[in-house]
């Protein structure tokens, strides 16, 4: 998951103190405070996401911690990318946030999780249901949604299973390599089945372009803000149908 402006200045901060302070053990947080002119509960505040900062006075603390150039135009973007995409959203997402805790990772890196708890959602919601049209076992079925219980999205009572309210995932930080790989691969194996069984309604759509690779780490808060802008048009509650909402950025040419 890509850092959004807030977590980078928030970040080259922490790092700054910490390697002062290995150094120097009586670096404290008001001495920190006094260099970077701001008061150590607000510096507190800065550092546990409490409070955010503007553009110009993150550009004022690079130039105080003097960054290098590159990190510097890296935070610039970051803040410019964030007033553009805040200009872009039309609707706030309905839905809750879960942030799932380090141990809780697999579920962002398997499919059938998300295929599951839409379907619970649609009027097929029963077990045997759910197992017949996503070609799973009940007793996976079943593990599935306890695991989505174990987390707090789902409450089981009188051995069914109901949605607290509705919810979307995420991690609270870099998503771990070898999860995205599986979830990938899942992504690509049901897009070929797909194609292969040629069935009615399902849409396709590309583009190939030259890029600037220099951007690439640029464009993960632009295909977010995309894909839950479409998954909410999208939204039919009760719907028997499931589809994935996909996007993905691969080269042709090699290095």
């Amino acid at each position: 998951m890509l850092l959004d402006e807030q977590q980078l200045i928030k970040n080259y901060l922490s790092e700054y103190f910490f390697k002062v302070q290995s150094k120097n053990p009586r670096f404290s947080l008001r001495a920190f405070a006094q260099k970077l002119g701001v008061s150590s509960s607000s510096l507190s505040e800065i550092l546990r996401s409490k409070r955010k900062l503007s553009k110009s006075k993150a550009l004022t603390f690079a130039k105080i911690l003097r960054l290098p150039e590159k990190q510097v135009q890296i935070l610039t973007e970051a803040f410019d990318k964030a007033g553009s995409l805040e200009r872009l959203k039309p609707v706030a997402n309905p839905l809750k946030e879960i942030v799932l805790a380090p141990h809780q990772f697999h579920i962002m890196g398997d499919r059938k999780y998300f295929t599951v708890l839409a379907m619970l959602r649609s009027s097929m919601n029963s077990l045997g249901n759910i197992s017949t049209r996503l070609g799973l076992k009940e007793s996976e079925v079943k593990s599935i949604l306890d695991d989505l219980s174990a987390i707090g999205v789902l409450h089981k009572k009188n051995g069914e299973y109901f949605e607290k309210e509705k919810v979307v995932f995420r991690t609270s930080e870099e998503f771990p390599e070898e999860l995205l790989r599986k979830r990938r691969l899942q992504n690509l194996e049901a897009c070929a089945s797909a194609i292969k069984e040629n069935r009615d309604g399902e849409r396709g759509y590309f583009a190939t372009v030259s890029v600037d690779k220099g951007k690439l780490d640029q464009i993960g808060p632009i295909v977010e803000d995309f894909v839950k802008r479409l998954s909410l048009f999208l939204r039919k509650p009760g719907s028997q149908d499931i589809f994935e909402v996909n996007v993905d950025i691969f080269p042709w040419t090699k290095p």
